[in-house]
């Protein structure tokens, strides 16, 4: 009888034991949980979700149904809001008509927000591509111009947004009339002799800004660290000196008046062509006609997926914004920031854990008014994930070690494996996306950290821990 108890007790303990698969949970659980704890420490209050498609029972969760300030996550929900309402197809179009007859005759602009006109796509053609040409075939050579934006209202920045930092290209102006991101850049070269003043030049080109102000050049590299240059209401301020043996350089500010810098540069290309603007209207002249919708002359369209790359890979603020006015714009009618806000908050609430972790300040994540949590984060990945638009969607996030804000991240073992959205505010930082694990499997991950001010604690300190719990994705699932 004994020898007949003995194997079977060592049968009935071995199954007990965990299987392959499961001591690989089990030893990625433990990892994970060890490094959670020690951003604890730091002072990080951090939540955690992982998961993986198609699949309910995550691996390892820590505070994910907690509410957290988001930072550039909040991007993700603006980024499928877009998708679901746009469609990947959709492409952004300024429309350009000519009213009246003969002498009579305006030209009218409506510009749909897009936020497409940017000095990287404008071509040797300019920003407002053949519209010149298009004038001059209709022998247009002098007209007044409408800038028709009255669908698109309301405030150019989200409410919260600091205004000492309005001056700075990650809090530029959206609007209806906007070229290159609502920014300008500003070009410093260094002049042949010290004492000079440095030349400096804006894109896009043809803006024309009243000066205030130099940039000197230096022969002290000390003194020659320290210039700057603004736009504000009366034009282009320069300041500070520019180190003789330095290179040019460039750097963007954001625009004080998005609809100036427009005027600006559509007049410039009309006037390169031998077309002059001899008025700017600010509304429909009293001689039209009611319902008059004038005669079609073209559309400058782009398509959606530049603009997905801009906010997702590279986090621009402005993309956002400008893609919550014209989701708003095209599915109410009132291309507003706060109409777009209200449409996302309505939109993904049900996705939710709590009535109380979903919060909508804005679109971008700028604000700390904006809430969530991990497993609201990871409910939209699963959601996109599972529709049409997922290719778009995972080709417009930043990979690792490759492209946007990931490319000096994890650039060894997992390489081009993650697929991730970054956010960094103060006090606050996130990552969340797909890793393509070492079996072939996909993960999917939000970190949302949240944190005050102590001693040694630092978005740069988090990004490492945040990079050594995706690698453990990576290595254990």
């Amino acid at each position: 009888m004994t020898r007949l108890l003995l194997p079977l007790g060592f049968f009935l303990a071995a199954l007990c034991l965990p299987t392959p698969g499961q001591k690989a949970i089990q030893d990625f659980h433990k990892a994970a949980r060890k490094i959670v704890t020690e951003a604890e420490k730091l002072g990080s209050r951090t939540g955690v979700l992982v998961s993986f498609v198609r699949e309910k029972k995550p691996p390892f969760a820590h505070r994910s149904k907690e509410s957290f300030i988001p930072a550039s996550n909040m991007k993700l929900f603006t980024a499928a809001l877009v998708l679901e309402s746009l469609g990947a197809g959709y492409r952004f179009r300024t429309r350009f008509y000519v009213h009246g007859k003969g002498a009579s005759r305006v030209l009218r602009v409506v510009p749909g927000g897009n936020p497409l006109l940017l000095s990287s796509l404008k071509g040797e053609q300019g920003y407002f591509v053949d519209l010149p040409t298009r004038l001059q075939k209709e022998g247009l050579s002098e007209l007044p111009i409408f800038l028709d934006g009255r669908r698109c209202t309301g405030p150019a920045r989200p409410r919260g947004w600091k205004r000492n930092q309005f001056h700075r290209s990650y809090s530029a102006p959206t609007g209806p009339f906007v070229l290159d991101q609502g920014s300008v850049t500003v070009f410093i070269q260094a002049a042949d002799r010290a004492g000079d003043p440095c030349r400096v030049w804006l894109e896009p080109q043809g803006l024309v800004l009243p000066t205030r102000g130099r940039i000197l050049t230096t022969g002290s590299r000390k003194k020659g660290s320290v210039y700057g240059a603004s736009v504000d209401a009366k034009g282009l301020y320069l300041s500070g000196a520019y180190y003789l043996r330095s290179p040019s350089r460039h750097f963007r500010v954001a625009s004080h008046d998005p609809l100036r810098v427009y005027k600006s540069v559509l007049m410039s290309e009309l006037n390169s062509a031998g077309v002059r603007v001899s008025a700017w209207l600010d509304a429909p002249p009293d001689s039209w006609p009611r319902g008059d919708v004038g005669r079609h002359l073209f559309d400058l369209d782009r398509p959606l997926k530049p603009a997905l790359l801009l906010m997702l890979r590279d986090s621009s603020n402005f993309m956002a914004e400008q893609l919550l006015r014209i989701v708003a714009y095209e599915k109410s009618g009132d291309g507003s920031l706060v109409g777009g806000q209200k449409l996302l908050s309505a939109r993904f609430a049900s996705l939710a854990p709590r009535k109380e972790a979903w919060s909508v300040a804005d679109g971008s994540g700028l604000s700390r008014g904006n809430l969530t949590s991990p497993q609201q984060v990871i409910a939209i990945l699963n959601r996109v994930h599972a529709t049409k638009n997922r290719k778009l969607f995972l080709d417009s996030l930043a990979r690792s070690g490759v492209s946007g804000t990931m490319k000096n991240r994890l650039k060894t073992e997992l390489r081009g494996s993650v697929l991730a959205k970054t956010g960094t505010i103060q006090g606050v930082s996130a990552l969340s996306g797909f890793v393509h694990c070492k079996s072939g499997r996909v993960a999917l991950f939000s970190i949302l950290m949240n944190y005050g001010a102590k001693r040694g604690l630092s978005a740069r300190v988090l990004r490492k821990i945040q990079d050594r719990l995706v690698t453990q994705i990576f290595l254990r699932n």
